[in-house]
C-alpha cells in the first residue's frame, strides 16, 4: 500500500484575525502595526523559528500566513530567520479564509495521497522530536487504513508556558491542545486544520473523527507569554 506522506506546518503570522497589541494606537490596522511586527519577529525568531530548525525530522515544510498588505522586506526577512527547512509565504487577502488558502496551497504542491498539517503559533515552539511523533503515528495509522475512512487528529497535551518577564516555565496539560494535526487523504474536498469543524472537534467531549492523545513524558510544545506594558 502507498503511504506517501506530505506534512506541512501552518502558521498564521500576522493574517487579519481580530486582536489588538497590547502597544497598539489605535490607527491603522492592528495587524500590521510596526510595533508589534517588530516585537512578533523577535518572538518567532527566538522560539519558534529556533525549535523548526531543530526538528529531529526536516522533511516538512512551513507554511506562513501574512495579510497580503505586508511589506515584502518583512516576509522576507520572517522567512529567512528559518534555516534548513522549506518555508513558503501564504499571502491572504482581505476577506478571504487562510484555511481555504492553506489548503490551496497543500493541492498544488504535492502529489502525495496524505497530507498532515500542524497548526502552531509564531510565538510557540516545538518539542524537538514533535515532527517524528507526528510521522510515526500517522503512517500507523495510514497503514491500517484508518485514515481511508476518516481524518486523523492527533494531539500532544503535555506542553509549557514560558513567561518572558519572569522566566518562569509552568507544565500544562493542554486537552484540547492547539498543536494539533490533521493528517487527511490528500483532495480538493479536505477540511484542513483550521477549519471550524476540526475547532469544534477539538473541544468536542465525543469526536467524530479518530483522534490520537499520545503522551511520551516529554513536553510536546511550549507557548511564550510576552510582557505586558
Amino acid at each position: 500500500m502507498d503511504t506517501g506522506l506530505k506534512k506541512y506546518i501552518a502558521i498564521r503570522y500576522n493574517i487579519a484575525a481580530g486582536f489588538k497589541p497590547s502597544q497598539w494606537d489605535g490607527k491603522g490596522r492592528a495587524n500590521l502595526d510596526p510595533v508589534w511586527l517588530v516585537e512578533r519577529l523577535a518572538l518567532f525568531d527566538t522560539y519558534c523559528a529556533s525549535s523548526l530548525e531543530g526538528q529531529s525530522l526536516k522533511d516538512f515544510t512551513v507554511l506562513l500566513a501574512f495579510d497580503a498588505d505586508t511589506h515584502e522586506n518583512y516576509i522576507r526577512t520572517v522567512c529567512s530567520c528559518v534555516a534548513g527547512v522549506d518555508v513558503r509565504p501564504i499571502l491572504v487577502e482581505a476577506g478571504e479564509d487562510y484555511n481555504d488558502r492553506f489548503n490551496a496551497f497543500v493541492q498544488a504542491d504535492t502529489d502525495a495521497d496524505y497530507v498532515s498539517l500542524t497548526r502552531l503559533d509564531s510565538d510557540d515552539a516545538l518539542a524537538p522530536t514533535f515532527m517524528e511523533r507526528v510521522e510515526h503515528y500517522a503512517r500507523r495509522e495510514i497503514e491500517k487504513r484508518v485514515v481511508d475512512l476518516q481524518p486523523l487528529y492527533i494531539a500532544f497535551p503535555d506542553g509549557q508556558n514560558f513567561d518572558t518577564a519572569s522566566g518562569r516555565y509552568t507544565h500544562h496539560d493542554y486537552v484540547t491542545s492547539a498543536f494539533g494535526t490533521l493528517v487527511e487523504r490528500r483532495s480538493p474536498a479536505m477540511s484542513g486544520v483550521y477549519a471550524s469543524t476540526t475547532q469544534k472537534w477539538r473541544r468536542a467531549s465525543t469526536p467524530s473523527w479518530r483522534h490520537r492523545r499520545a503522551r511520551n513524558g516529554a513536553s510536546s510544545s511550549m507557548t511564550t507569554t510576552p510582557p505586558t506594558c
